[in-house]
């Protein structure tokens, strides 16, 4: 069995896949929909997730950190709690790529 870090030993970053809560969410996410472990844990770690601000800057945001992971994070557990937040993070990471694309438009001869 897998170990996860105890919630409130110490700080956890909440929206880095690599590094952050939000790729400690992917193992309870799985096992919750799995039904092979509760729901609550993974809602914990849903909320520790995005106890702070999750950021969708155009510079900063890709699929390991800020806006983008949370919503892979999010999208994995599959879980209805979630569709208002997904809702919130999808429009926001379509304006970070609309962005990105704007500017890439411009370098393309």
């Amino acid at each position: 069995m897998v170990e996860l870090p105890v919630l409130g030993a110490h700080p956890v970053p909440g929206d880095s896949l690599g590094s952050g809560a939000a790729g400690i969410a992917l193992l309870p996410f799985e096992q919750a929909r799995l039904e092979t472990a509760p729901q609550a844990a993974a809602h914990r770690w849903a909320t520790t997730m995005t106890r702070g601000p999750v950021t969708a800057h155009p510079d900063h945001a890709c699929l390991y950190r800020d806006a983008p992971a949370v919503a892979f994070a999010l999208h994995t557990a599959d879980h209805p709690a979630y569709a208002a937040a997904l809702d919130t993070l999808d429009e926001h990471i379509a304006t970070v790529t609309r962005h990105r694309l704007s500017r890439c438009s411009h370098t393309i001869p």
